[in-house]
């Protein structure tokens, strides 16, 4: 229970979804990371994936091998927000326009 209310928080705390930058947002995945060690699960077992579509072969790698292992594992997905995603991606596009 205090690991999915510490993963929670975690995922509150996302980039934009409460104003934070993106440094430190990988800063609370990083502790999210310390308190599964802290718990026991083997660092091997701690995985980090990334979903998006491009991914989804690697994405779906990691999955199964977690699976078929007979024991406690952790995989932690990180993304950008869509919103502050999309935010970027205006920027982007307006400076391109001049």
């Amino acid at each position: 229970a205090c690991l999915v209310q510490a993963a929670d928080a975690i995922s509150a705390a996302r980039p934009g979804a409460r104003s934070e930058n993106y440094e430190s947002y990988i800063k609370r995945l990083q502790k999210l990371e310390e308190i599964c060690k802290g718990i026991g699960v083997e660092p091997e077992h701690i995985r980090t994936i990334v979903p998006l579509p491009k991914n989804y072969p690697d994405m779906e790698k990691v999955i199964e091998e977690e699976i078929n292992y007979h024991g406690v594992s952790v995989i932690i997905c990180r993304r950008e927000c869509i919103q502050t995603a999309r935010r970027h991606a205006a920027a982007a596009a307006k400076k391109q326009e001049k």
